[in-house]
């Protein structure tokens, strides 16, 4: 019973780190670049390489301690650096080092990538089939995919998809030497090697390998001398052969103060949007990191997850996060009801209620969505998309904010509020009936989803 306690509290302990320094930061330096253990009551890291085990001492200590004080009543940290990483001969930080005669030298241990997440468990959908499809084609080997750029909004799974790639291509093309690191880990490593005048070194360790994966490199913005290194370093690759797998927030076109030369060799290669992920696939995300966390969700509180976390898999795994850490408070056990859900939920807009979303954020959001103009809501036009606008304004109005119906006409420009009264009439039938509408850019989409998307771009907003 005790073995089983212990067995768990790393798991504890990265849903506290989700909670305090967020879920992205929390994946991308304890999915590989370090391990949490626990060692006779003390909490270990085991970094990858020194440089990790320095950075997350810098960065993460107190979030760390405090963490372990919560879950093991001391905060008391043990620091470890994986013996391979210390290897000076290893061809990459990533795989272990060969050993003479060419075979793979055994430690004992789980190496590098031993955390990386898997295509296999990669949750396809309209929205990712084309990014996952060329991430396959990659792992597999395939020249006709030499650099391939996937790009989109937080937690649509762009981490995942190039981490299952590192992870395929290991196991399909063995001996294959692979580099992933985070765009950020790329500059202070970088940084460091100019420092201590060791730049040949870090030009090896990124230069020297079959496939190099570079998360988050929309970092690199604004970083004119990191920005030619990481140029000099994609050209050296693609002189030796070698493929490059990038992953960035925004469209290469879009990022801003990127240099023309970089954006250019980007564009080279296959360029991918994954957008935020249908209800059906975040329903089964829900579910299948509930299950990942020895979780169980009802119906309805997978439903009320799906519904309400439009962002993605990461914002799905924070709510799992923060209903996990609620539960151990509440010692409640069983499925997770749609109520514990909404109480997370309603949290949130306590939360959000010393920032209240203003009735112009509101016109501004859906008018960007449709494709409409905000002077055409005030003028009473009756085009199908400008009606619908128009009662979609009045529906989060009342929604978000605390504005009755006069005062939502008076803000539109209405005299009279019984037309605006109507306007949230109808969108409140296209919601109840499930029904779909032609949101123009947006597409045929239901109109629960719709309004979902629309109330999270304006709550996120609000937080901001």
């Amino acid at each position: 019973m005790t073995t089983a306690r212990t067995e768990d509290i790393p798991a504890r302990i990265r849903s506290l780190l989700d909670s305090r320094i967020g879920t992205r930061k929390t994946s991308m330096w304890f999915d590989g670049e370090a391990r949490l253990q626990v060692h006779e009551g003390r909490l270990q890291v085991e970094a990858r390489s020194p440089f990790v085990a320095d950075w997350l001492k810098r960065n993460f200590r107190d979030e760390l301690a405090e963490a372990a004080r919560e879950t093991l009543g001391s905060g008391e940290l043990e620091w470890h650096v994986r013996e391979s990483a210390t290897a000076r001969t290893a061809p990459t930080e990533d795989e272990p080092a060969p050993a003479r005669g060419g075979a793979r030298k055994s430690t004992g241990r789980r190496e590098g990538g031993s955390h990386w997440r898997r295509l296999e468990d990669f949750v396809p959908g309209a929205a990712n089939q084309l990014a996952l499809d060329a991430a396959r084609r990659m792992a597999e080997g395939e020249d006709s995919v030499r650099c391939l750029v996937v790009h989109g909004g937080c937690g649509v799974g762009k981490t995942h998809l190039l981490q299952g790639l590192c992870q395929a291509r290991r196991e399909r093309v063995p001996g294959c030497r692979i580099r992933y690191v985070p765009a950020e880990q790329f500059t202070n490593e970088y940084i460091h090697a100019v420092r201590a005048g060791q730049v040949d070194g870090f030009r090896q360790r990124m230069r020297r390998v079959d496939l190099l994966v570079i998360d988050d490199v929309h970092f690199l913005a604004d970083k004119a001398a990191t920005q030619s290194e990481f140029l000099h370093t994609l050209d050296a690759l693609d002189l030796s052969g070698a493929q490059v797998a990038l992953a960035s927030d925004e469209h290469p076109r879009l990022i801003r103060r990127f240099g023309q030369a970089l954006v250019s060799r980007m564009l080279a290669g296959m360029v991918v949007r994954v957008e935020s992920p249908d209800p059906e696939t975040r329903l089964t995300l829900a579910r299948r990191l509930a299950a990942r966390r020895a979780m169980r969700l009802s119906d309805e509180g997978a439903l009320a997850i799906a519904e309400r976390c439009v962002g993605g898999a990461r914002e799905i795994e924070g709510t799992l996060s923060r209903i996990d850490a609620m539960r151990a408070v509440s010692g409640v056990q069983g499925a997770v009801s749609a109520g514990e859900v909404r109480a997370i939920f309603q949290q949130d807009d306590a939360q959000r209620g010393s920032q209240p979303v203003r009735l112009p954020e509101i016109v501004e959001a859906v008018c960007r969505t449709l494709g409409t103009e905000p002077d055409q809501l005030r003028a009473g036009g009756r085009h199908r998309r400008v009606a619908l606008a128009r009662g979609l304004v009045a529906w989060l109005a009342r929604d978000l904010t605390a504005m009755s119906f006069p005062e939502i006409a008076r803000g539109l420009g209405r005299s009279a509020h019984s037309a605006v009264h109507g306007a949230w009439s109808r969108v409140q039938g296209l919601i109840e009936a499930d029904a779909r509408v032609d949101a123009g850019p947006a597409g045929l989409i239901a109109a629960r989803e719709l309004v979902a998307r629309l109330r999270h771009t304006l709550r996120a907003s609000s937080r901001h």
